[in-house]
């Protein structure tokens, strides 16, 4: 008989978040843009797997991250981990600000409290430092989502781009819907509420529509544009009812140089309120409240979520990495993602190597990375995960409700 091998479970974490985080000593911030490296050593403080960080949070006292990241190695019981957490800083190099030491003995399934051991300890009777995690339960082996990118509708910025109207790209940021993108939405939700499938009978794309009503959590971008399609689009749904819609900003879009669209306005609990408060703008205040009953969670959207900056590949590849393990590791196995064009360009462009489609031209485009969802279109796919905090790869993949690819025709005309 042949030796049995014994399988390994990689240590997997959600770094949950910061607390009472100092204020920096350099006098030009008015608060640390923190974030965590984490590391596995053994009980002689060797390095083992890979070294996991956190996304940096903007300006926050009390960062909350959390980020799901695995060590792709087995732990052991005399292993620790090996917590940094540093400023984040543009111009100079990031700076210290603590560190600590966990037992993998004192890991569990439930969240933990731990102190940090700060450079600069805090002034007067301010709280103690602290840094929560958990150990994420794993079952090794493929485990398969089905997910639904929605490009958010027409915006301002978008209307200002076409018409090469530099003051209404510059005048503002985080713009909304237009009326045009409003009707978009609309459009949308009576397309999967109406949809009757005739004459897709065995398609990828039917078995895709066919399951749209079964998403259990939506998830949406913080822009004001992507919460307000999201709002409009999935009015009705049952996944709205039983748990509204959550914000997640590593789905905002990926910042290039100017990218005055991509800065936010609002936090927290404002972020709805403004959402609604620029539809009635664009459209009415009687059209805005049919929404303001709509749960909103700001999730970690309760710090500053944006980027000042450029995001460059290397941060891009990042927050890809750390939006497919997010979802990797949610209870919900049918989920719809509201975001944008950027952003989705490149996540699904690395996800469809080996998708199949009802169209294998569509497989090919996707892949390219050179073609965008057009404004309001829905993209559903299979989606497998091989690996703890792994990138998804979508199994199958389709074009639904009519969607588009912007500047690509397909066999139906669209």
């Amino acid at each position: 008989m042949g030796k049995k091998t014994k399988t390994s479970t990689p240590l997997v974490i959600e770094i949950v978040q910061a607390q009472n985080v100092p204020k920096p000593k350099d006098v030009h911030k008015s608060q640390d843009d923190p974030y965590a490296i984490v590391t596995l050593q053994s009980e002689k403080g060797k390095k083992k797997g890979v070294v996991v960080h956190t996304p940096v949070v903007m300006n926050a006292v009390n960062p909350v991250w959390n980020s799901y990241r695995s060590f792709q190695v087995e732990a052991t019981d005399t292993d620790v981990l090996q917590v940094v957490i540093k400023d984040f800083n543009h111009v100079k190099r990031n700076e210290f600000i603590g560190k600590l030491k966990i037992p993998i003995t004192e890991l569990n399934e439930e969240v933990g409290t731990f102190d940090v051991e700060l450079l600069h300890k805090n002034e007067g009777d301010t709280p103690p430092c602290t840094f929560q995690i958990r150990k994420v339960p794993y079952k090794p082996g493929p485990n398969t989502k089905t997910i639904y990118f929605i490009r958010h509708g027409y915006s301002e910025w978008n209307q200002a781009q076409e018409h090469h109207d530099i003051g209404g790209m510059l005048g503002a940021r985080d713009h909304p819907l237009t009326e045009e993108g409003i009707i978009q939405a609309e459009d949308l939700q009576k397309k999967w509420t109406q949809s009757d499938d005739v004459g897709k009978e065995g398609t990828i794309s039917r078995s895709l529509e066919d399951k749209f009503k079964t998403i259990q959590t939506i998830y949406t971008s913080p822009l004001t544009r992507a919460l307000q399609t999201a709002v409009i689009c999935f009015n009705g749904h049952e996944a709205v009812k039983n748990g509204g819609i959550l914000c997640l900003p590593s789905a905002r879009e990926i910042k290039g140089l100017g990218g005055i669209d991509c800065l936010g306005v609002a936090t927290g609990e404002d972020i709805a309120k403004r959402g609604l408060e620029e539809m009635g703008r664009v459209k009415d205040e009687a059209y805005a409240r049919k929404y303001e009953k709509t749960e909103i969670h700001p999730g970690v959207a309760k710090n500053e979520w944006w980027t000042v900056f450029k995001d460059n590949k290397k941060e891009a590849a990042y927050r890809i990495n750390d939006f497919w393990s997010y979802i990797q590791f949610q209870d919900a196995e049918c989920i719809a993602v509201v975001g944008h064009s950027k952003f989705f360009q490149k996540t699904v462009a690395k996800a469809c190597k080996q998708a199949r489609a009802d169209e294998p031209s569509l497989q090919k485009e996707l892949a390219s990375g050179k073609h965008k969802l057009a404004n309001c279109a829905c993209l559903g796919m299979e989606v497998m995960f091989e690996a703890p905090a792994s990138d998804g790869q979508a199994k199958e993949v389709a074009l639904l409700y009519g969607s588009h690819l912007k500047g690509v025709k397909h066999e139906d005309g669209s």
